[in-house]
């Protein structure tokens, strides 16, 4: 899908810059990144070429901005790990 997205229409600009200037994790920032580009109207398509991030995680990226608060979306829930799988066996 190469068209404009208007997934972040609820979003404030001002709200994504202020975020920007702040974070720290780079993921976080390309997540940000993309918001911005997303919200001054460049397709995802565009951003796929721009960031190299293929469009199904722009599209991603855009649906957890919408579904979450910012804070939230941005930093990804660590998966539980197997103790079994993280610890030797005597």
């Amino acid at each position: 899908m190469t068209k404009r997205s208007d997934k972040l229409a609820g979003v404030s600009t001002a709200h994504l810059h202020q975020r920007f200037s702040d974070e720290t994790d780079p993921k976080a920032v390309k997540c940000l990144s993309v918001a911005l580009e997303s919200k001054s109207g460049l397709s995802p398509a565009k951003i796929e070429a721009k960031y190299g991030e293929v469009e199904q995680t722009i599209y991603a990226w855009l649906n957890r901005l919408v579904e979450r608060d910012i804070d939230t979306a941005l930093h990804d829930t660590p998966y539980p790990t197997s103790r079994s799988a993280t610890t030797a066996e005597p």
